[in-house]
Parts: structure tokens; C-alpha cells; sequence
């Protein structure tokens, strides 16, 4: 994903409103950055100047800055560099979100998390222009899978050991002919 405005924010279209979730972002760049959660009020609201974290239902992490977004910065987490991968980690059993910086915990960024009837929550991030990240929801492996959290997307390991298989059976087939 690469930043191709002020502050652009894209938000993924899976509804999260109970468990423990994460995904991956492989930082191409070490600019600003707000890497979080949002919920679809929330994200109505983003503009160009404000994004992820800037409002009162989501929660953003940048390492430029070495801030926590929500609604207002906070001192938080440590400066990030090109080829980190940060761990983005929301609890929605006891409404808490946590960053990983390269596998190491950040710690708890937010225990506000509002959870229930009405609050459902999306990856989302806010880019301002010419950044670059990778996102992984967990089509294929972490790089630092986080214990206790689930991917947002499961890897197809199945579906990839029957590919396998019928590859290796067809090559079987070719070499007899």
C-alpha cells in the first residue's frame, strides 16, 4: 500500500467484534504512519488531515512520531525503521490493543476499547504521502505470530498440502509417460 495523498487512510473489510485478533505490516518506509483499528463511524470521519487514531472509536501506533493515536497522542512504543514488522494486536474479550515491534512487546497501548452491541472493528491505516507498507492478515504465515491471537485471514495451509499433492501426482504421471 503506498501513501498517494496528505494522509490517506484505507480501512480492510472484515468486521471484528469479539476474540483476539492481529495482523502484520512490513514498514517499506519510516515515515508517518498511524497503524490501528477502527470502526465504521469512526472511519466516515477520516479526512486528509486526519486518520486512524484521530478519532474517538479508533486506535492508531506511529513509530515515527513514537505515539499512540486515540483522539490525541501519547508518548508510546519505540521509533521504527524500514523492514520492521509491526504486530498489530486488538483484544476484543477484555477491549484492549496492543503493537509487537519485530515479534518484542510494545505493551498495552489502549484498555478504552469499547466492545458489544454496536461496535464492530477493522484493520485500518493512515498514510501520509509517498509511504509504503505490506500488509499481512494471515494469508500467508506471520513473521511473528503472536501467541493467544487469531489472523484475520486464515492461511490456506490445507488447501496448499492438496495442491501439493496433486502437483507431485501429475509430475509422477509425466515422468512414466
Amino acid at each position: 500500500i503506498e501513501g498517494k495523498s496528505n494522509f490517506s487512510t484505507c480501512c480492510a473489510n472484515t468486521a471484528l467484534t469479539k476474540g483476539k485478533w492481529m495482523y502484520e505490516v512490513l514498514l517499506l518506509s519510516r515515515g508517518i504512519m498511524q497503524l490501528g483499528w477502527t470502526t465504521p463511524r469512526s472511519f466516515a470521519k477520516f479526512t486528509n488531515q486526519e486518520g486512524v487514531g484521530d478519532t474517538e472509536n479508533s486506535f492508531a501506533f506511529d513509530g515515527k512520531r513514537i505515539k499512540k493515536w486515540n483522539k490525541g497522542a501519547i508518548d508510546y512504543g519505540e521509533d521504527w525503521n524500514v523492514g520492521d514488522v509491526i504486530g498489530c494486536c486488538i483484544d476484543l474479550d477484555v477491549g484492549e490493543v496492543s503493537y509487537y515491534r519485530n515479534g518484542v512487546s510494545l505493551g498495552v497501548a489502549f484498555d478504552n476499547v469499547k466492545t458489544g452491541t454496536g461496535y464492530a472493528y477493522f484493520p485500518a491505516v493512515s498514510l501520509s504521502f509517498d509511504e509504503h507498507i505490506r500488509i499481512n492478515f494471515g494469508d500467508r504465515p506471520f513473521n511473528y505470530k503472536i501467541e493467544g491471537f487469531e489472523p484475520i485471514q486464515v492461511y490456506p495451509a490445507e488447501e496448499l498440502y492438496c495442491v501439493d499433492q496433486y502437483l507431485g501426482s501429475l509430475n509422477n504421471l509425466l515422468k512414466i509417460h
